[in-house]
């Protein structure tokens, strides 16, 4: 399995050259030209197109289809993305899943919410006003609670997108409270999952989104962190009452989710998060269903 490529470029000499017995395409248009040169490839679908004008989207996700339906070996990330895009019923399902994480007992005396993700048309904002609105509820109704919260975002985008969120952030005057971060890498991304125990996997609840594959979700359940989640179709499936809260996408529905986390606060236990979603890592996904579909082609 080392010795195979994942091709991701138009590189066809590769395959001139050598017969490899796995190759495994993520998808791009005209991918299919790589079956010139071996008809068992598997071709990866990890996403629908995500463009804003409808046309577009429809299009691109018909040419993707199309093209896909070309191959014996066709592997996608859900099942609600491969009934989205109407995938042929040969298309095996192998999740994407995270890296397993030492199991660590986790503090809920204290509340750091984290958002690590992409800012492209993700209204990153809205989670600011809603996390204001938390905290004002929190003055009148807990005035006298002694209790430390806060709020990291990480994640890239447009300078518009950043600088929307910067300006949130300066506006409701939350500089103390909110923390933005920026872009962070790996290994450095490792310290702020250490440091925070909350995950909020926000995402606008636009049709091209719902059966969009939920990475950064995997990763809090694995690292034993109760999610707010909004309720897209893979969230219904992974987020329950042990582990976090199903949202919808406006304001009041976030900052009932920032509420609900508080006030279940005393009920969540980290280190069984992280064992219930033992089938979420790369580890379980690797052994169990990526190696026995290879061996199955």
């Amino acid at each position: 399995m080392c010795n195979a490529p994942i091709l991701q470029t138009r590189d066809h000499k590769i395959l001139k050259k050598k017969k490899y017995k796995f190759v495994l395409i993520n998808y791009f248009p005209f991918c299919s030209l790589f079956l010139i040169f071996n008809k068992s490839a598997v071709v990866e679908v990890r996403t629908s197109y995500i463009f804003k004008s409808k046309i577009k989207r429809s299009l691109y996700n018909f040419i993707l289809k199309n093209e896909v339906n070309l191959f014996n070996n066709i592997t996608t990330l859900t099942q609600s993305l491969s009934d989205f895009l109407n995938l042929p019923k040969r298309t095996k399902i192998i999740p994407l899943g995270g890296p397993s994480v030492e199991i660590r007992k986790r503090n809920f005396e204290n509340l750091s919410f984290l958002y690590v993700g992409t800012f492209r048309q993700r209204n990153i904002h809205k989670t600011i006003i809603a996390f204001r609105n938390f905290l004002n509820f929190l003055n009148l109704d807990y005035r006298n609670l002694e209790i430390k919260i806060d709020f990291h975002i990480v994640g890239f985008g447009s300078n518009e997108d950043v600088n929307l969120i910067k300006h949130y952030i300066e506006i409701l005057n939350l500089s103390n409270y909110v923390i933005f971060h920026g872009e962070v890498r790996y290994p450095q991304l490792n310290n702020i999952f250490k440091n925070c125990n909350v995950g909020l996997a926000y995402v606008p609840k636009y049709d091209y989104f719902m059966t969009q594959p939920v990475t950064k979700t995997c990763e809090y359940l694995l690292n034993g962190m109760p999610v707010i989640a909004t309720s897209l179709k893979e969230h219904q499936l992974l987020i329950n009452s042990e582990n976090g809260v199903v949202i919808e996408d406006d304001i009041n529905d976030i900052t009932y989710g920032f509420k609900f986390i508080f006030e279940n606060r005393h009920n969540y236990s980290s280190d069984k998060i992280q064992l219930q979603s033992v089938s979420l890592s790369w580890e379980y996904i690797i052994d169990q269903i990526l190696i026995p579909y290879i061996e199955s082609i």
